[in-house]
């Protein structure tokens, strides 16, 4: 968003009058085909009360009256009564009224799948916030590499700890380094909650589960990057020449004599580890070098708990790979089975978890071992494996041993029979295998046991909540009850439970005494202030912006064990310390949204995967949302002399990065704002003249994309920007300084005012922000007279401003923007005198968090988010913006500076010096993570994007002139996942594999499917994070419809698009039709057409099919840039002027070689 005329527009809601009485419902929404009831905390005399259930456009969708009380909360609300509108049934959105008493929150009707899969999506974003390692996402907190130490650790004996409590992690004495062990490398995984320590019993449990939520569940591209990252990790954490399996990295406390600290005694970011410099074995030196503790010794049986899951995780991993690539899943199911065989199933004493113990004290271990015996059942079922009979009769054996134990629980880290079980009736039917110590038939039955014990207990609710909520991890329970009755009702094939999981659904995601969704960034009341080190000292404090996103949090606990509650290391959140959910106190139970909370609102690993796993088997057929994008404005200025505005990227002094660019002309007034709603502004003018909006999302020089005369403006109107219904979209508005009104119109087109606000004095100038972080703006004035800042939340009545700050000094220009990117807009000025900048992270009066100087002293100061990151349609608004990165070590660059004096030397360095290409990547490139990321660092500092080209798949070219490529299908699954590591989720374009998918023909049919396998591999590390595409060759090759059978097999639903015509001659049109072939054939197969980009290096003349290597008559094509029409960007993905090899016209130069002679063909056409 930007500053018009000295304002910018942003967000605000209308103030809500005081109520006494809760409408609680789900706030995500209700399936259009099952019961749908809301509950009123109110009294019981409101039994009967009428209530209208309105819709969007403010229509009555139905009625009804209030049922009779299900019993009295506390003291003050002594009436939960329900709300049955199960009669709407029509998709919308809606909200339920009982006139005079209150209103509920909006909600939605839709198709199950359709709610439930987007929360599924929106879950896994915890998971990239909660990696570790290099490889990190940057995501709404910016997370930054953290504990990369961890890739060479230093493996200790377990230590003694000298509390008399389980749970107490202080550490008797020294921690000592277990003699003749080398270093091992266990970098990466993910923090378990909100701490940083990372365990294997709970990364094994959260991976199943996502696992299962992937083969079961609704399927997500993002998620399979997750699960990826974490089986990398755990196959770390296995060590198969010594049979050692590593159950933890870290320590959470320090010792007696405070010698050390351990992870739970600071609070701070991750990546502030890595800068300890404290000497061995005192200070935080163990948070840098952070101890590695051993499950078991070498040639020593494992504890049976960590054994079963562990083989689970492999094995589910195994059963997604066995048809894309049949290598790497059996790899996966020999690793589970020699894990399993270690279980230690007799004279088993405490179960191995963490250490201490106490941090998850688990006692049952039957179910893990029928866990991991059903998943080897089933992943050996699809692979062919004739040891899968083996193991159906061990996963029923110990089943039966977990049903006559009696432990019961519902699904979650210390029981994961809620999956095992049913996994296991599936695996005996698909065996139809008889005589086993259970029958399916027993299985099911003792699932419907749990379900129906919980059914009971929901009934006997007043918020029909199955979970204890006055014990610890209510959440997750209600969360394993869901999942669950789902998996039931998926295996019996049934309904019988539906009703039952859609009602503990409403009660985590908002239907409970407190009306709040259990899950950050879910419906519209959730956790703002969690107790979890990044959300708390990157994230912001009030629910938007930088939030903690999918985090599912412990949730209400029993009021007593707040009682002990102490204030920490945390930066206060709330900032007033203030309980807003203590008058919800009641039946013993009590929710805090307090940083401090940790018993109430610390997420973890455990609790969100099951979470997850719930809502995908929910929404099975749904899909998910894209990743969000992290908004954060920084500041520009549009130069009168030449109406030319200049840009920067970052809140400080500097050149422009931005290239200069017109904007209107004397006159005129610039404007920025989010066009299009793609998460980038784009600009504009006002011309007063003519009354004329003139609108544009790239930043560029160019045609209008929105040009109109604004109808019910006046030639003295203000031009004003926002996004004023919150739907993504920025519109104008105008204010009359002569009657101070605001006219706004919510589309960009002519037509009269939508809104009119009266607001200000004529002397203001109107100011546009989100104050509140809501996503919709509202409307604040600056006072020049007074410096006054004053903001008013809401959007229209006649209500005074809520926020007020005195700021700045006289001849100062007011500036508004998010500043720090938590999603609300604060105040800042610019100073003509000295063209200084003073910007505040908050509305209220101080020293500037952000001062510095920029522009000239008559420039017009601009505000705006110019810089996109990597989803959404960004990279093509960054590409269209500044370009594509022109690689300095390109090798025309290279030979031009290195031959000025040479004939050919002019022609080179007019046509391709200093031109963008690509980079290419291969096992020439050395450490692979470090070669990308120094090169994707010197794009992402020339604000530009770069093409990077991954070569490397083991056996590529078919033997020809480019062969070679990883050494083995292991080798190439860790090089391509660094090469993503060093792409860090920055903006950049990748090729993926040229040649890979197109020359397969010299491959065995084993051979072609491991190929797929990698190429989908290399798909899945790049998901999510950047923009990738799988190498579709050409027409001369393969036809369309085989290349997209071959794609499909390949993974190209996870990939953004496909590259046609690499290192190939073929025209633009001809790749073009060739490109819609390969479409049209992905549509036959049930999949979505995808973007694609074509290679125009060297396509300016055509060429010949067959004649590929340095054929004469070639010429240059257009230059890199985004395509108007067909492809997505035109592309120079192969180096002009290197040789394809030892052939055509030019003999005895190697493929990859620079030659000026063919440089100078190329340019010429010759």
């Amino acid at each position: 968003m930007l500053l018009a005329a000295g304002g910018l527009a942003v967000t605000g809601t209308p103030a809500s009058a005081a109520v006494t009485s809760y409408i609680r419902l789900n706030q995500v929404g209700y399936p259009a085909d099952q019961p749908k009831v809301a509950y009123l905390l109110g009294t019981s005399a409101q039994a009967g009360a009428a209530f209208t259930v309105v819709a969007a456009g403010g229509g009555t969708a139905g009625s009804g009256t209030v049922g009779a009380s299900r019993g009295g909360w506390n003291t003050g609300y002594t009436g939960v009564l329900p709300i049955d509108f199960s009669t709407v049934t029509t998709p919308g959105r809606y909200t339920i009224r009982i006139t005079g008493v209150t209103e509920s929150p909006t909600f939605e009707i839709k198709p199950k799948a359709d709610l439930y899969a987007p929360v599924a999506g929106t879950m896994t974003q915890f998971f990239q916030t909660q990696r570790d390692g290099a490889n990190v996402i940057p995501g709404l907190l910016g997370r930054q590499p953290s504990h990369l130490a961890d890739a060479s650790a230093t493996v200790y004996q377990v230590p003694a700890y000298a509390g008399t409590e389980p749970w107490d992690d202080t550490i008797a004495g020294t921690l000592t380094p277990i003699s003749g062990v080398a270093p091992v490398d266990v970098a990466g995984g993910w923090f378990d909650a909100g701490d940083y320590l990372k365990f294997t019993h709970t990364t094994a449990y959260a991976a199943g589960a996502l696992l299962v939520a992937q083969r079961s569940g609704s399927a997500d591209t993002a998620r399979a990057a997750e699960i990826e990252h974490a089986v990398s990790w755990l196959d770390k954490m296995w060590d198969e020449d010594t049979g050692v399996l590593y159950a933890q990295v870290g320590i959470g406390g320090g010792n007696e004599e405070a010698d050390f600290i351990g992870d739970h005694w600071a609070w701070r970011e991750p990546q502030a580890d890595d800068a300890v410099q404290d000497t061995a074995g005192t200070g935080s030196y163990y948070l840098k070098y952070r101890p590695v503790l051993r499950a078991n010794a070498p040639g020593a049986p494992l504890s049976p708990n960590l054994a079963g899951r562990v083989a689970a995780a492999f094995a589910l991993s195994a059963q997604t790979h066995a048809t894309s690539d049949p290598a790497r899943a059996q790899t996966e199911l020999d690793t589970a089975a020699t894990i399993y065989a270690k279980a230690q199933t007799t004279g088993v004493g405490e179960l191995v978890t963490s250490f201490p113990n106490g941090y998850y004290p688990e006692t049952v271990w039957q179910d893990d071992m029928a866990f991991g015996a059903t998943e080897l059942a089933l992943a050996a079922r699809a692979l062919g494996d004739s040891r899968a009979g083996t193991w159906l009769t061990q996963g029923a054996t110990w089943a039966k041993a977990y049903l006559d134990a009696g432990a019961r629980d519902t699904l979650n880290l210390y029981d994961v029979s809620g999956v095992a079980l049913t996994d296991l009736v599936t695996a005996i039917t698909a065996a139809g295998a008889t005589g086993l110590a259970v029958t399916a038939d027993q299985l099911l039955a003792d699932q419907r046991t749990q379900l129906d014990a919980a059914v009971t207990r929901a009934e006997a609710d007043r918020f029909r909540a199955a979970a204890d909520y006055t014990n610890f991890d209510a959440t997750s329970h209600a969360l394993g009850l869901i999942a669950q009755a789902a998996r039931y009702d998926a295996v019996a094939g049934t309904p019988r439970y539906a009703q039952f999981a859609q009602s503990q659904a409403s009660w985590v995601l908002g239907g409970n005494p407190w009306g709040v969704s259990l899950i950050v960034g879910v419906g519209s009341a959730y956790p703002r202030c969690p107790h979890h080190q990044v959300a708390n000292l990157r994230g912001s404090n009030n629910g938007a912006g930088a939030i903690l996103a999918g985090a599912a949090v412990n949730g209400p606990n029993n009021e007593a064990v707040f009682t002990d509650l102490e204030e920490g290391d945390t930066a206060p959140c709330p900032a007033d310390g203030s309980d807003a959910y203590a008058a919800f106190t009641g039946n013993s139970a009590r929710f805090m949204d307090d940083a401090d909370a940790w018993m109430s609102v610390e997420p973890a690993i455990d609790f969100t995967s099951t979470g997850l796993l719930a809502f995908a088997l929910l929404g099975v057929g749904g899909t998910t949302p894209p990743a969000p994008v992290v908004k954060r404005d920084t500041i520009g200025v549009w130069r009168p002399s030449n109406a030319t505005a200049y840009l920067r990227n970052d809140l400080s002094s500097g050149a422009s990065d931005i290239p200069g660019f017109v904007v209107g002309g004397s006159g005129d007034v610039p404007l920025a704002g989010d066009w299009d709603g793609d998460g980038v502004d784009g600009y504009g003018y006002w011309r007063p003249s003519t009354r004329q909006f003139w609108l544009r999302n790239a930043l560029s020089a160019g045609l209008p994309d929105y040009s109109y005369t604004a109808a019910w403006a006046t030639t003295a109107d203000v031009p004003l920007v926002g996004d004023w219904n919150g739907d993504g979209k920025d519109t104008v508005a105008t204010w009359r300084p002569g009657d101070q009104t605001v006219r706004i119109r919510d589309s960009l087109t002519s037509g009269p005012a939508e809104i009119g606000v009266k607001f200000g004095a004529s002397t203001d100038t109107i100011l546009v922000g989100d104050w509140n972080g809501d996503g919709t703006d509202s409307l604040g004035y600056y006072r020049p007279s007074s410096r006054l800042f004053a903001l008013r939340e809401q959007l229209t009545g006649t209500a005074s401003p809520e926020i007020t700050a005195v700021y700045g000094s006289t001849g100062d220009k007011p500036l508004i923007g998010d500043w720090n990117g938590d999603g609300r807009d604060t105040i800042g000025v610019f100073r003509p005198t000295g063209h200084q900048w003073h910007l505040r992270d908050s509305n209220t009066p101080g020293n500037a968090d952000h001062s510095f100087n920029y522009g000239q002293d008559t420039d017009r100061p601009l505000v705006g988010d110019w810089l996109p990151s990597a989803t959404g349609s960004s990279v093509a608004q960054l590409a269209a913006a500044n370009g594509f990165y022109a690689n300095p070590d390109f090798p025309a660059t290279q030979w031009v500076a290195a031959n000025p004096g040479d004939s050919r030397a002019a022609g080179i360095r007019s046509a391709l010096a200093g031109k963008a290409g690509a980079a290419w990547f291969g096992n020439w490139s050395g450490d692979i993570r470090s070669a990308v990321g120094t090169y994707v660092s010197g794009a992402a500092a020339a604000g530009q994007v770069p093409i990077l080209v991954a070569y490397n798949v083991p056996g590529r070219d078919c033997g020809g002139e480019s062969s070679g490529g990883a050494g083995s299908p292991a080798a190439y699954r860790q090089w391509i996942t660094e090469f993503a590591a060093g792409v860090a989720g920055r903006p950049a374009v990748v090729i993926i594999e040229p040649d890979g998918v197109a020359l397969v023909d010299c491959l065995t049919e084993a051979e072609r499917t491991t190929r797929y396998g990698l190429i989908a591999h290399a798909v899945a590390a790049f998901s999510g994070q950047t923009w990738a595409y799988v190498d579709a060759g050409n027409s001369s090759w393969v036809d369309g419809d085989t290349m997209a059978a071959r794609l499909v097999q390949a993974g190209i639903a996870g990939a953004r698009g496909f590259a046609v015509n690499v290192s190939n001659f073929f025209t633009t049109a001809e790749s073009t039709a060739y490109a819609g072939a390969v479409n049209a054939g992905l549509s036959t197969r049930g999949q979505a057409a995808k973007p694609y980009v074509i290679d125009t290096s060297r396509n300016g003349n055509g060429g010949t099919a067959g004649d590929w290597c340095n054929p004469a008559g070639v010429k240059l094509g257009t230059p890199s840039g985004v395509s108007t029409s067909g492809a997505e960007f035109l592309l120079w993905i192969k180096v002009p002027g290197d040789s394809d090899g030892d052939c055509g016209r030019l003999r005895g130069l190697p493929a990859g070689t620079f030659s000026p002679d063919l440089a100078t063909w190329l340019i010429n056409g010759t």
